[in-house]
């Protein structure tokens, strides 16, 4: 892969000329958005023998807050057993963050312009996932598997053996002792968490996903989370299909974390064949010989990766400056100034990415 790499580099670049900074457009097309399954006709009771009426669940007025566990009803726990990056000619997961009537995914962009070289990013993605390398815990606290107006849903990672079975036998143990808790409906067997654009500092949640992108794991602190899919159960056994997780990613935790994370995968890819041609390229496209921040660098030798690639450093400044910094910027505006969720409808300050992948689960225990 390290070999395709500055094709992929090269696709960034082009992208870089686009008409507004800092983004790069695609066709925001929402026809190919995934249609959850109607399930009403098949879903059976989760509990296998036991079926709740809604009539007889106990009064929600009574002081629960229908979010994470905290919800009537029993708790349903699986783990993601699959994530899908959103494409173009397929399923964007496009969302309307900030109420403004239009809908965004960033990701998309970003994988969009990395598709252009031909790098196949949605098979590392799903090998980290079936090897366990990733695992993403999404767990259900409901009185009726079917329609109910309190669902609380929690998020979390876990840890775990290598290469899940994803049959339902699966043991993992929770990284977070709470996990990220989201307040939801089911109607028709199919789940909706409250809308990122309604959410509030007090009700947004937050969740760190992990995701790669072909040159290693990525964590995204995700912002305004936001989940659908459909439940479907089969016995012991269920699964949630069609699934959608929406979120967005703040631009300081793109300074902050993102930007570093990619400068030190960029590093390690020139220490490891230095004396390369492709190698050469990568520090061309990140490395400037009259860009100020680089030329700062250079004045130590050994940190210079056009003098020294074996022990040279690509600094997060230079991805930012980058062709690939083009695309890890911000697109929505659903901060205040204090860093706190409120959402602007059509605000043009923008300080958060926003992210959208799709997803399935399946019963595990932990």
């Amino acid at each position: 892969m390290f070999c395709r790499l500055p094709l992929l580099l090269a696709a960034l670049a082009v992208c870089s000329s686009c008409s507004k900074p800092g983004l790069i457009y695609v066709e925001d097309d929402q026809s190919d958005m995934p249609r959850p399954i109607d399930l009403a006709g098949s879903t059976a009771d989760l509990a296998g023998t036991m079926t709740m009426d809604m009539a007889s669940a106990r009064d929600l007025a009574s002081g629960y807050s229908c979010r994470g566990e905290d919800a009537p009803g029993k708790t349903y726990k699986l783990v993601m057993n699959s994530l899908t990056l959103p494409k173009s000619g397929g399923a964007t997961f496009a969302y309307d963050f900030d109420g403004d009537g239009r809908t965004e995914n960033q990701l998309k962009n970003l994988i969009s312009a990395i598709s252009i070289a031909g790098l196949d990013l949605q098979t590392p993605l799903s090998d980290a996932v079936s090897s366990g390398q990733i695992i993403n815990l999404i767990s259900l606290t409901s009185d009726s598997v079917d329609t109910a107006a309190c669902v609380g849903v929690s998020l979390n990672q876990g840890k775990g053996g290598a290469f899940p079975k994803f049959d339902g036998s699966d043991v993992f143990t929770p990284v977070s002792p709470t996990g990220s808790p989201l307040s939801g409906t089911l109607a028709s067997a199919k789940l909706a968490t409250a809308h990122s654009r309604v959410l509030t500092a007090v009700t947004e949640s937050q969740f760190e996903l992990q995701i790669s992108l072909g040159m290693g794991l990525l964590k995204l602190p995700l912002r305004g989370v936001q989940v659908e899919g459909s439940v479907q159960s089969g016995g012991p056994v269920w699964r949630m299909t069609s699934g959608v997780l929406h979120g967005v990613v703040a631009k300081k935790d793109i300074d902050d974390k993102l930007l570093p994370a990619v400068a030190d995968q960029i590093t390690a890819l020139i220490h490891s064949d230095p004396l390369s041609s492709n190698t050469r390229t990568i520090i061309n496209l990140f490395e400037s010989s009259t860009d100020p921040v680089s030329v700062t660098k250079c004045m130590t030798p050994s940190r210079c990766c056009r003098l020294s690639p074996a022990t040279c450093v690509i600094l997060p400044e230079e991805v930012g400056r980058s062709p690939i910094g083009g695309v890890l910027s911000p697109d929505v505006e659903v901060l205040d100034d204090m860093g706190k969720w409120k959402p602007v409808p059509g605000g043009k300050n923008y300080n958060a990415m926003s992210v959208g992948l799709g997803f399935s689960a399946i019963t595990a225990s932990y």
